[in-house]
């Protein structure tokens, strides 16, 4: 990754942009509040210094260098998001990252301005790497941007993708469609919508897919009626018949005496996605999300600052927030990378001991002395 075309153009000296992104990112992998107090950090720490390659009789940079850069260097450019992908690439070459599973998961943070800003984030299935992060306003849902986003990674990076878990948020219509087409495994909670209380919800009516039409607990037939606008068709029962009903107080909530049900043009999809619900394959990915989404932003929020924000705008937290998750994905690359060095380490002594075991020493034969004489 070049940063040249950052630099300035003028004859005034600058501060190295290595130095500023490595100061930045100690910033998030120790949680330290703030920039000027990392700067503090930075003059009575070797380790930092070292980090840093910065000399013990070298000036570290003003914390104002850092918090302009923010502003002025890196606004309008997506080095952050390189970092990013960097990492994940390198993950990807030591086989951390395969992208076979997915896992998406959204959460709030409390922005600066007193408005709510929405981070979704991915992470594969296999050690837990994070392979995407996006903030959107608060008031977004978080399902309108997931399949702009996945559509994202599947071309960034060509996963070869087979399945993914989602929370009942990301359970619509065109989603399911989409991954339906796409032939990608997918499990999503399902979403329960409300009712009234004492009254049968929506799920208690079967839909007959022969006779195009519903079936009510009374085994009376809903039939289609019309296609609004929406795209969702409409089921309607007859009223002669319901009138009569035992059930009708659990039923209808009106004095027309009819019930309506409505179903979307697509909802044979949703119906599909949520067959896999039941499944053993649903119930250990669905049991995967505690351990790795949600983790991760339980880490994320503990030890990377990521329940309050102190920037304002959207393209500002969208840079704080891929640094909290490069952070992290550094965090946990050099970890498995020292504990595969370690297991290598250790299986190297124990095959070199198996091998001086296999090797005895010739036995020395005794010295025989022999006396001369009488």
């Amino acid at each position: 990754m070049s940063l040249y075309i950052l630099y300035s153009n003028t004859e005034q000296p600058s501060v190295d942009l290595e130095v500023i992104i490595k100061i930045i990112l100690l910033n998030s992998l120790f949680n330290i509040r703030s920039v000027r107090q990392t700067i503090k950090e930075i003059e009575t720490n070797l380790a930092y210094r070292w980090f840093l390659g910065l000399r013990m009789d070298e000036k570290v940079p003003d914390h104002s260098t850092i918090s302009q850069a923010y502003r002025r260097r890196f606004d309008g450019t997506d080095v952050f998001r390189q970092i990013f992908d960097d990492i994940i690439r390198q993950a990807e070459a030591h086989h951390l990252v395969s992208g076979r599973i997915l896992l998406t998961d959204s959460t709030h943070i409390r922005a600066n301005a007193s408005k709510k800003k929405f981070d979704k984030t991915e992470v594969d299935a296999k050690v837990n790497f994070i392979v995407d992060v996006y903030v959107t306003p608060g008031n977004v849902h978080d399902s309108t941007v997931y399949l702009e986003r996945l559509d994202y990674m599947l071309h960034h990076f060509a996963f070869p993708l087979e399945a993914v878990a989602l929370d009942s948020g990301y359970f619509s219509t065109e989603i399911g469609k989409s991954l339906v087409n796409r032939g990608i495994y997918s499990v999503i909670s399902r979403r329960r919508f409300g009712g009234k209380k004492g009254k049968f919800r929506k799920s208690r009516f079967n839909y007959l897919v022969e006779e195009d039409a519903y079936r009510c607990p009374a085994h009376q037939l809903l039939r289609y009626r019309t296609t609004n606008r929406q795209g969702y068709r409409q089921y309607a029962s007859d009223p002669k018949v319901c009138q009569d009903c035992p059930l009708l107080e659990k039923c209808i909530e009106n004095d027309t005496n009819r019930r309506t049900i409505t179903r979307h043009l697509d909802e044979a999809f949703l119906e599909a996605v949520n067959a896999n619900r039941l499944t053993a394959s649903d119930q250990y990915l669905y049991r995967l999300r505690p351990q790795t989404v949600e983790r991760s932003f339980a880490d994320a929020k503990e030890l990377h600052g990521l329940r309050f924000t102190f920037y304002r705008g959207r393209e500002a937290v969208q840079h704080a927030n891929l640094v909290a998750a490069t952070a992290q994905n550094m965090k946990k690359l050099a970890t498995l990378l020292a504990r595969r060095d370690q297991i290598h380490t250790f299986f190297s002594i124990l095959c070199r001991a198996e091998h001086l075991k296999l090797i005895q020493p010739k036995k020395e034969e005794p010295i025989r002395f022999s006396r001369i004489g009488s």
